[in-house]
C-alpha cells in the first residue's frame, strides 16, 4: 500500500446496487463490464455483491476494501495505548505495528507480513486518530532525564503505586521489583521468586543441578530477551510470587517493549497481577526500593 494514497473512489447507495443487479439479470443481458458502466460501479463490488441476497445488500457500500480491524476493534486498540501511557510506556511506531499483527495473527484474515503490519497501515491508523495521538522525534536518554526529571513526574509514579496497591489491597509480599540482569527477585519482605535462566540455542553444557530450587531455563535465539521469553517468565512468576492464584500481585520492572506486549498484558489480565514499569526518566536511585 502506497503511504499517503486518498482513495479516489466514493461510496455507493445500497438501492443503486441493487437495481444494477436487477438490469444486470434483465432480458437485455448485458455483461458485467457493461453494467457497471452503466450504474459507475467498479466489478469487484459488483462482483461482490452479485452472490448476496438483494435483502441483505447495506444502505451504503464502500467501493473499496474493508479494514482489516472493525471500529470496535480499534477503540480497543486506542485503549491499549492509553493504558500504557498511563504506565510510563510511549509506543513506538515499530511496536504500533508489532501490536497490530499479535491482533490478527490467529484471528483474522490480514495482508500483514513478516510479523508486523505495514507502514500504510500505521500511517492510516493514525491519521484515523490524529485528534488522540502524536508522533514526536526520540530524545536521548541523557536529555530526557535532564529535562523531565521533575517532582511532578516521580510523584506521579509513586501515586500509581499507592492507586494499585489501594484497588488491589497489595500487600508487601506481594510487591516484586524484576531486574532483568541479576538472578533475583526481591520482594520487600526479602524473599526471593525461584530463577529464570535464559540461554542461547548455542550454548552447551548447561546444567541446573546447583540453581536455586524450582529454578527453570529458556532457551532463545541469541541470548537476548524477546516477548516470548518474557510471557514464558511471566508464566513461571506467576505460579512462585503468591501461594494462590487469587492473591493481587504487584510487579514493578524496567522499561522495555517486550514487558509490555499484547500477550503479556493480556497474561496479566487474565491472571490477577498488574505490571508497573518504571519511567525512563526516573534515575535508579529514585527506584522504590534503593
Amino acid at each position: 500500500m502506497v503511504r499517503g494514497y486518498l482513495r479516489k473512489s466514493e461510496t455507493v447507495l445500497g438501492e443503486d446496487i441493487v437495481r444494477a443487479i436487477r438490469y444486470y439479470k434483465s432480458d437485455i443481458k448485458p455483461t458485467q463490464r457493461e453494467t457497471c458502466a452503466v450504474f459507475g460501479l467498479t466489478r469487484s463490488l459488483f462482483q461482490k455483491y452479485l452472490k448476496f441476497d438483494i435483502s441483505e445488500i447495506p444502505e451504503v457500500c464502500s467501493q473499496g476494501r474493508n479494514g482489516v480491524f472493525s471500529e470496535a476493534m480499534e477503540e480497543e486498540i486506542m485503549s491499549y495505548i492509553y493504558m500504557l501511557a498511563n504506565r510510563f510506556y510511549a509506543i513506538t511506531l515499530q511496536f504500533l505495528a508489532e501490536l497490530a499483527y499479535q491482533l490478527v495473527r490467529n484471528n483474522l484474515p490480514h495482508p500483514f507480513k513478516d510479523g508486523r503490519a505495514g507502514d500504510g497501515w500505521v500511517s492510516s491508523f493514525l491519521e484515523r486518530n490524529d485528534d488522540e495521538l502524536s508522533t514526536r522525534t526520540g530524545t536521548p536518554l541523557s536529555l530526557i532525564r535532564i529535562t523531565s526529571f521533575k517532582k511532578q513526574n516521580v510523584y506521579r509514579f509513586f501515586d500509581l503505586i499507592e492507586e494499585i496497591v489501594a484497588a488491589k489491597h497489595c500487600t508487601a509480599e506481594s510487591i516484586f521489583d524484576m531486574d532483568v540482569t541479576g538472578v533475583t527477585i526481591v520482594p520487600c519482605q526479602r524473599d526471593f521468586c525461584s530463577s529464570f535462566f535464559e540461554f542461547p540455542n548455542n550454548a552447551i553444557d548447561v546444567s541446573m543441578q546447583q540453581a536455586p530450587a524450582n529454578s527453570t531455563r529458556f532457551r532463545i535465539s541469541k541470548g537476548w530477551t524477546t516477548s516470548e521469553a518474557f510471557l514464558k517468565w511471566l508464566k513461571h512468576f506467576r505460579k512462585y510470587s503468591a501461594p494462590t492464584p487469587d492473591v493481587p500481585v504487584l510487579l514493578i520492572l524496567d522499561n522495555h517493549s517486550f514487558h509490555v506486549s499484547y500477550n503479556a498484558v493480556s497474561y496479566r489480565r487474565r491472571n490477577n497481577f498488574d505490571l508497573l514499569t518504571l519511567p525512563r526518566t526516573l534515575p535508579i536511585s529514585s527506584s522504590p526500593w534503593m
